[in-house]
């Protein structure tokens, strides 16, 4: 199968294993700020350092990394009870 955008490996990385723990979010172009912050990493470390007084985010970026954490949050918990019942009907 052929990569739709060879940037996607290395966005990922950088976004999402590199959280903004070890860079700014102002570093972060405008315009991907929204992007970022939809990554669980990402949007968990802006939260922290907004809270802890390090950086200063707007609103709108403070309720979109955190609906975005507690959605994926939901999402992983609906797939874990639908993944352990399946492996119960299999034993």
């Amino acid at each position: 199968m052929k990569t739709i955008w060879p940037y996607s490996a290395l966005l990922t990385n950088v976004f999402g294993i590199v959280p903004p723990v070890f860079y700014p979010i102002r570093f972060v172009p405008i315009e991907w700020r929204s992007v970022v912050l939809l990554l669980p990493t990402s949007g968990a470390a802006v939260l922290v350092n907004s809270a802890a007084g390090l950086e200063a985010i707007t609103g709108n970026e403070a309720v979109l990394a955190a609906t975005a954490l507690a959605m994926e949050a939901v999402a992983l918990f609906l797939f874990g009870i639908y993944w352990a019942r399946r492996m119960a009907r299999e034993r």
